[in-house]
């Protein structure tokens, strides 16, 4: 099941829109989607400010809501030149007195960030933003080009310190280093899950999956409203998987319930950075809610699709007098 070309419509047609303004038709023309998809999509971006429309000689036109978008940071949210610099710098630094430490071993995206993070934090460096994201706390530059970048080297001590702390550990233990540490048990609750849906379904690991997966839904408590309805209709539809078919039958549909949660979870961590990131002065409210918006938008569609497939391998809900009773009783409380 392709996941990420659905998720790429709303991307697609905001790319075109940066260029003119269009209407429906056209815009499902130059993308190639469908003009239905073209259509909902468009009321979508609409409801959440990220489109505007004029009707221009009885004709919908649609153009950009003034939302830039980019292909560096964390949900293509802007940063400032400074902001920028300052990130950019730090980064190149890191990636120096790396070489120079473990001349033999590539810095990978994980370590240079979780290096940055400890920096950040260690000599109280200001006007990085930065905040929790798929995996762990990052600056919002996420993916900068720093071939032009000098490194500075007034922080190299502190970098040292730090890359010697971690240079033993792989990235995993890292990243559970990390969670411990900023004592967050939902990224770790996350690792135990992914790491049973990476293996062959037994008897031993679906129990622990239904453990696992209260503790994720308990530990990451109260979001909004959407966030939290995604997050129980999986847990949902795993628990009626799981009560209703032996392991065999389980590991057929396993990578399909680990793409799910893999969308799942980039809802979350898109979450948990327009929330880590809101508590902040970095960004207007209204700017950050419009690409958070956009991004949640995106993978809701495709996690309905993973969800829609998932309830078809379900037994269908037998309503007895018992669940009768039950259900009644929690309509009660």
């Amino acid at each position: 099941m392709a996941n990420k070309p659905r998720s790429q419509i709303y991307y697609k047609i905001v790319e075109l829109l940066k260029t003119g303004s269009f209407t429906t038709l056209q815009i499902a023309d130059k993308t190639g989607i469908n003009w239905e998809t073209a259509k909902n999509a468009l009321e979508t971006l609409s409801k959440i400010s990220v489109v505007s429309s004029e009707e221009k000689n009885g004709k919908t036109y649609y153009t950009m809501a003034n939302l830039e978008l980019r292909d560096d940071t964390l949900l293509g949210l802007p940063i400032s030149d400074e902001q920028k610099t300052r990130t950019s710098i730090l980064l190149k630094s890191i990636e120096t007195v790396w070489n120079n430490i473990l001349p033999n071993r590539p810095l990978n995206r994980t370590f240079r960030q979780k290096v940055l993070i400890k920096l950040i934090k260690r000599a109280n460096i200001k006007n990085v933003p930065y905040g929790w994201y798929l995996f762990g706390q990052c600056a919002v530059l996420h993916n900068p080009d720093l071939s032009n970048i000098q490194p500075a080297h007034d922080h190299d001590s502190e970098i040292k310190t730090i890359i010697e702390e971690y240079q033993n550990l792989s990235t995993t233990e890292l990243l559970l280093s990390h969670y411990r540490e900023e004592n967050n048990e939902v990224y770790m609750s996350r690792i135990k899950i992914s790491d049973i849906l990476l293996n062959r379904f037994t008897e031993e690991s679906l129990s622990i999956l239904k453990r696992l997966l209260i503790q994720f839904i308990f530990s990451f408590g109260e979001a909004d409203e959407d966030v939290n309805a995604a997050l129980n209709a999986f847990h949902s539809v795993c628990a009626r998987l799981i009560n209703s078919k032996n392991p065999k039958e389980m590991e057929d549909i396993r990578p399909l319930i680990n793409e799910a949660f893999n969308v799942l979870w980039e809802i979350m961590a898109a979450y948990n950075l327009y929330i880590s990131l809101r508590n902040r002065d970095w960004y207007e409210k209204a700017v950050l809610e419009r690409h958070y918006k956009l991004k949640i938008e995106c993978s809701f569609q495709v996690f309905k699709e993973y969800y829609d497939a998932l309830q078809d391998y379900c037994p269908p809900i037998i309503i007895t007098d018992k669940y009768l009773r039950s259900f009644k009783g929690i309509l009660a409380k």
